[in-house]
Order: structure tokens, then sequence, then C-alpha cells
């Protein structure tokens, strides 16, 4: 449990850093290059997202079997068997994009700025940056399911400062084109990927991969339809970006992926403990001790919903705020007028987003992959012609409407099914779990926002109120709900 505890606390910090590059950076690179070309960057970003979709559930299924009591040999040959599929399914990637530089950059990616040559100069360094990063995970999902994450959370740090604090400093030199950028990203990512290579072939101290004959039915099973939840899943997270991409230059579409990435915030906030807690249900599940794993369900989910609630009030009140303090007033006078109502549509969506994971996650390891896979999919029918015809209507705003709706029925629908299945055989205190923090949260944040509003409008003001609701908000969920878990000692319990 120590060791459980650790790992969420690795992936906190890697993902707090990766927010703070992000804000920090953002804003350094759009002064540098100007609207156009950062956008060309959240283009970049985009289609980093939409290559993941070939993963098609390998990295997912070996993360799984990494997390069973399985022999080395067993999974040297597994990860040899995958990582062959996957080295050509990065190569077939990178390939097609630079296939479609021409159709990408005449229909899809537009500037009245930049030269379509130049664009598609872009792609074809885009297709291969893509190429070398999407091969890695395959490596550190292995990683994850060993529950070595501390490392490679690390790793991942260090290499993401040298790529972003490198690629500013090429933007700063040459700040005329991206050539240098995209050639800086493609060596950071050929790095990276030898590195976790070599420590996940470390891990498995056998030679011989003899013990492993094969992919057995349940695993091609598994990874058929984690396959799908997975591509219906993403095309579901990133559907605002894709609709956006399609209606607006690469002007507007930078500030709208700035507004949609600070929106996405409870959704980053959480990721840590779902990655770290996934292999620990795996393993309660395979043991076979249905207690204890509903033990751990609900000390995550009343964990989950403590963060995520106050988290979700504060992004939609001071979102607005937020942004300024992020791109300065001056930048922001160029952002689309509707920006602060995006942002609070995106950010309940995306809080909605976050209270699924843990049941997903819950189902998923028990290979349960159904639900999922029917709410990833009537999400996706549904969401991306809602999102063209609201968006068509009423502007930037209309991509928000559908977005939240459709979050919250996939939350509701998730989370009642989990409950069934649960109710079976223990009992969970939902009602403490899930209005407790709601309450608690609404009157806080609401309180404090008030006094706000009152207070001059500057950047300690914002941000001392963010924490004194944050703080105030978790702290006082805990103690209704139980107070002892303030002790050193019982706070574990969050982390069992």
């Amino acid at each position: 449990m120590r060791n459980s505890a650790k790992n969420i606390i690795a992936n906190f910090i890697n993902r707090i850093w990766g927010f703070l590059a992000l804000y920090l950076f953002s804003r350094i690179n759009l002064g540098i290059v100007g609207p156009d070309q950062f956008g060309v960057i959240s283009y970049y970003a985009l289609i980093l997202l939409i290559v993941s979709f070939a993963d098609v559930g390998m990295s997912a299924t070996i993360t799984r079997e990494f997390a069973k009591q399985a022999s080395d040999g067993y999974l040297r040959g597994l990860l040899r068997f995958f990582e062959k599929i996957y080295i050509a399914v990065s190569i077939a990637c990178g390939a097609i994009i630079c296939l479609l530089a021409k159709p990408i950059t005449t229909y899809w990616l537009v500037s009245d700025k930049l030269s379509q040559n130049i664009l598609e100069h872009y792609i074809y360094l885009i297709g291969i940056s893509a190429a070398t990063q999407f091969v890695s995970l395959i490596y550190f999902g292995a990683i994850m399911g060993k529950e070595k994450q501390v490392w490679a959370n690390a790793t991942q740090i260090v290499f993401n400062i040298i790529k972003v604090v490198g690629g500013t400093l090429l933007l700063f030199l040459y700040s005329e084109n991206l050539y240098l950028f995209f050639c800086w990203q493609i060596l950071c990512n050929l790095a990276f990927f030898f590195v976790l290579r070599n420590y996940v072939y470390k891990l498995l101290k056998v030679e011989s991969s003899t013990a492993f004959t094969g992919v057995s039915k349940e695993m091609w099973r598994y990874m058929g339809s984690m396959a799908l939840a997975s591509l219906l899943s993403s095309v579901g997270v990133q559907s605002d970006k894709l609709v956006a991409s399609k209606f607006l230059l690469t002007t507007d579409y930078g500030y709208f992926s700035l507004a949609s990435t600070l929106s996405q915030l409870p959704v980053m906030v959480i990721v840590p403990v779902a990655m770290a807690i996934f292999p620990v249900f795996v393993r309660h599940y395979s043991l076979g001790d249905v207690n204890r794993l509903h033990k751990v369900y609900e000390t995550v989910l009343f964990g989950i919903f403590i963060l995520v609630v106050p988290l979700g009030f504060v992004l939609s009140l001071y979102g607005e705020d937020i942004f300024r303090i992020w791109l300065s007033t001056r930048n922001l006078h160029s952002a689309p007028a509707e920006i602060s109502m995006v942002i609070l549509l995106l950010t309940v969506g995306n809080a909605f987003q976050a209270l699924q994971l843990p049941s997903y996650q819950y189902l998923m390891a028990k290979g349960n992959t159904r639900p999922p896979l029917y709410q990833s999919t009537v999400e996706t029918i549904l969401i991306l012609p809602f999102m063209a015809f609201f968006m068509s209507r009423y502007g930037l705003i209309g991509l928000g409407i559908p977005w939240a709706m459709l979050k919250l029925f996939s939350f509701i629908y998730l989370q009642t099914y989990t409950l069934r299945i649960i109710s079976k055989t223990s009992r969970i205190p939902y009602g403490k779990i899930i209005v407790l923090p709601i309450f608690v949260s609404a009157a806080v944040t609401l309180g404090l926002y008030f006094v706000y509003t009152s207070l001059p409008n500057n950047t300690f003001t914002t941000l001392g109120s963010i924490v004194l609701t944050m703080g105030a908000s978790i702290l006082l969920s805990i103690i209704f709900f139980d107070k002892d878990l303030l002790h050193p000692s019982k706070f574990k319990k969050l982390f069992k």
C-alpha cells in the first residue's frame, strides 16, 4: 500500500509539472512565434492525441498483464510479441500523416498568414515526431503495470524539461519558423524510447521467453474491447478540439486549445490516481479478494470526489480570471469573446469525465468491458454531430453544451452500473461519498467567491481565493466524512 501511495504522489508530481510547463511555456511560446504558428503547435498536440488511437488497447493489455503475478519469461515473450506490432504501427502512422500532408493543409490545417507549402513541411515533421513518440507507449504501460511509477514519472519529467525548455530556446533563437522546434521533438522522443525500452528489459531478469506460448483468447478479447473503448473514449475526450479544428483558423484555434486544456484540469488531476490504482484493482481481483477490492474502490471514489468537485466549482467561477493570468491581459484581448463561457461548459463536462474514472478502471480491471464500451459508443455517435450542430448555431459556446450534457449522462450510467455490481456483496456509503463533497464544495466556493468579488481583482487575490477554496472544501469534506483521516496514521486509508 505504501508503494501505491508513492505511485499516486509520483503521478501527481508529473501531472503538476506538465500543467506548470504548459502554463509557463504556452504563454512564452505564444509571445515568441505569434498566434498563427502557436496554432500550428496546438494542431501538433491534437495530432499526437489522434495517433494515440492506433494503440488499439495494446498498452492497456500490457499494463494489465504486467500487473499480474506472471513469470518474467512470460512477460518478456509477451513484450517481444507486442513491440514488433507496435513499431510497425508507429512507422505506418508516421507514413500516413506524411502522405496526407497536402489534404490536411487544404481542408483542415488552414492559415491566412502561413503558406500551404510551409504547412506541408510542418506536417511531414509532425508525422515523424508523432511516430517516434507513439512507440514509447507500450514500454510506459509495462512500467506502470510493474508499479515502477516513481521511476517512470521522474524519467518523463526530466525528458519533458529537456524537450520543453530546449524547444522554447530554439523558438526564441529561430522564431521565423518551427523546423528546428519539431526536429528537437523528434530527437527527444527517440532518446526517451531507448531509455524506457532498456529499463523494461532490465526489470525482466530472465533472458529466455520460452514461458510465453502465445496470446490467449481471453487476452485478445480484452485487447479488442479495450481497443474499441479507448478509441471511442479518446474521440469523445478530444471531440471539442476535433470539431473546433475544422471550423476555426489557426489563430482562434490556438486560444481555444488553451481554454480546452485549462478545462481539462479535473481530468489531469485524477488520471494519476487512476494510473496508480489500476494495477491494485487488477491484483485484488486476480487474487479473488472482493472485499478488499471494494474497500479500495470506496476510498478512491471518495478521494476523487473531494478533489474534483471543488476544482470543478473553482474553474467554473474563476476560469476567466485564471485564463487572464495565464495569457496576460494583452493576449486575452485577442482571444474570442465567448472564451469564459466555453471554459465553464467544458469544465463541467470534464469534471463529470474525471468522476467516471474510478468506475471505468474498476470495470476494466475485472475485464467487464461492455458497459464502458456501450457508454463510449453512444457518446461518440452523438457528440460530434451535436457539437457541429450547436457550433453552427451558437458559435464556440455551442461546443460546450453537448459536451457537458453527454458527460453528465455517461457519469450517471457508469456509476449506477458499478453500484449495482458492488451492492451485491458490499455496502458503500454513497450518500456521504458523493453528496457530501458536492454540498460542502458548493457552500464554500460560493461563499468565498462572494467575498472575492468585493476584493481588488489581481493575481494575488485570485490565486489566494482559489487555494483557500480548495483547501477549505477538502478539509471540511474529510472532517464530515471521517475526521480520523486527518491523523497521519489514518490518512493512508486514502491510498489503500
